[in-house]
This record gives C-alpha cells, structure tokens and sequence, in this order.
C-alpha cells in the first residue's frame, strides 16, 4: 500500500516508527486527541509491517491511538493487525 499516513494521538510525548524508520514525534504533556499528528506519505510493504511507539507520560493513565489513513483521509482497510507486546 502507498500513499498512507500514520495518524496518531497520545496524551503525554510520543515517537513512532514503522519498519525501523521514525515517522513521527509529539513532544510534550498533552490530551489525547484522535488525528493529533499525521506522518508524510508511508508504504506500507507486503508481508509484515512492524509499527513500534515509544509514549513519555506522568503519573496516570496513558492514552494513545493510531491508524492508518489515505489521501482523503479515511481509514485504510485490507490489513492485519497482530499485537506482540512481549
């Protein structure tokens, strides 16, 4: 898939890689808002994409979101998403 974005939201500072590339920061304490910071154009490769986060947060709960949307910004479907949260 080309031409996708990674959109994120987190409610402390946040960075984002896919497939080892860093594609997004958001520094700082804030809310957690849906669509907060959106990455330049991605492709995403056929097989296994690795998408990993790293979240800074104070006392509390963390809160974060992501997906995946296209030029007209509407979710991108078709994928598989497996959690391996070791």
């Amino acid at each position: 898939m080309t031409d996708v974005r990674l959109s994120i939201g987190s409610n402390g500072a946040s960075m984002w890689w896919l497939n080892g590339e860093r594609v997004l920061t958001l520094d700082g304490d804030r809310r957690m808002v849906e669509d907060d910071c959106v990455s330049q154009r991605l492709t995403l490769k056929k097989g296994r994409n690795v998408l990993r986060f790293a979240l800074v947060n104070g006392p509390g709960l963390s809160d974060l979101c992501a997906r995946f949307i296209d030029e007209q910004g509407k979710p991108v479907t078709g994928y598989t998403l497996v959690n391996s949260v070791k």
